[in-house]
């Protein structure tokens, strides 16, 4: 294996090889991606990946409005299949003051070019006939929003950065960034040091561990999120459902099951140990907005790590006083719906050294001072 490289991305989910991908575009090819266990190990490919543009902010749904985009390109663009199932998703709210912040978020998302419909209950229960009216106030349904296979979309990716020159190192731990002078030299594994004056920190809800060996620190918290999927259903549900007042989704998956989990990541707690806790409090929720789920089993249940901001927006782009060091991370639980517009804007950044407008708003110098 090589030891020098041009770039080296520490991190072989999503968003690292989406990275790799927009660079090898860009014509540098000279580039090593890290993955301290397989492919897919990561938040990646740890939960069901929901592609949703309800967003609260300007700047995070022009971030998602190219993810789908992007998403319905991928079978031309890198020559697979990510299965992407547009069946649209629905927000929805159970208060008025709910119903009242999705209203707003309506009127955003609509003029910003992504068509949301707001819907009354009656209009909701003909689009989900078993859901309990009785819990729902109204919501906001965007039909272009959609679920694809995780694992096709990484591996589809790791494909095509095969055939491109850039070389995955799965199972290799990056321990240490080097630094001299303020200047990235490159990276320390367990069993050899790898020479780039380029190095990008994408690991995750793991970043800021990895950035502290630079002398960086960045205030990314890695939190546990849970997922629990169930018996395969020939009734279905199409649109992905998302609840503003039990922070917690539902969504069927191409085989019929369904996968629901939390919306809240849960503090303290950065590991891959499923709960009891957090079987009995999503199954609570889930029965009273779907009762006929009470009859439905439960087959498995795992839980990911994932990144997490205080102002809970991620932080990409180049650090301050370590040349050639760069941050793609804080991207908590929406890391595929963003990857296409985050690591086109970043390879840019990279290659070109000016800062695209649409990323400053993510700048890790936010958060100096």
């Amino acid at each position: 294996m090589s030891d020098k490289a041009e770039v080296v991305i520490i991190g072989g989910g999503i968003i690292g090889l989406g990275l790799a991908w927009q660079l090898a575009d860009r014509g540098i090819n000279d580039i090593i991606v890290l993955e301290k266990g397989y492919i897919g190990v990561g938040s990646s490919g740890r939960a069901p990946v929901i592609i949703n543009q309800h967003r609260t902010r300007k700047e995070m749904i022009t971030l998602a409005k190219e993810g789908v985009k992007t998403l319905e390109e991928l079978p031309t663009r890198l020559e697979f299949n990510p299965l992407f199932r547009q069946d649209g998703s629905i927000n929805l709210a159970s208060t008025q003051e709910e119903f009242d912040e999705i209203r707003k978020n309506v009127g955003l998302q609509n003029s910003l070019g992504v068509k949301t419909e707001l819907l009354e209950p009656h209009e909701i229960k003909e689009l989900i006939p078993p859901i309990n009216e009785e819990k729902i106030l109204g919501g906001a349904f965007i039909p272009s929003d959609g679920i694809p296979n995780p694992y096709a979309v990484l591996f589809g990716h790791v494909n095509a950065l095969t055939k491109m020159g850039v070389e995955i190192r799965p199972f290799v731990e990056a321990k240490k960034i080097k630094v001299r002078s303020g200047e990235t030299k490159g990276v320390t594994t367990k069993n050899s040091d790898i020479n780039a004056p380029i190095i990008v920190d994408a690991a995750g809800g793991f970043a800021g561990e990895i950035a502290k060996t630079a002398g960086v620190k960045i205030p990314i918290q890695p939190m546990k999120r849970e997922v629990l999927v169930t018996e395969m259903l020939k009734s279905s549900i199409d649109p992905a459902i998302i609840s503003a007042h039990g922070n917690f989704y539902l969504a069927q998956m191409l085989r019929g099951e369904f996968a629901c989990g939390s919306t809240a990541a849960k503090d303290g707690d950065p590991t891959l140990d499923s709960s009891l806790e957090f079987l009995r409090w999503i199954s609570r929720r889930v029965v009273e907005l779907i009762p006929q789920f009470a009859y439905v089993k439960i087959m498995r249940q795992w839980a990911g790590v994932i990144g997490v901001t205080p102002d809970k927006k991620p932080i990409i782009g180049g650090v301050n006083g370590v040349e050639g060091l760069y941050l793609a991370c804080g991207l908590g639980d929406y890391g595929f719906t963003f990857f296409p517009a985050v690591t086109r804007l970043l390879a840019e950044d990279i290659t070109s050294g000016e800062t695209p407008d649409l990323l400053k708003p993510f700048s890790p110098e936010r958060f100096e001072g």
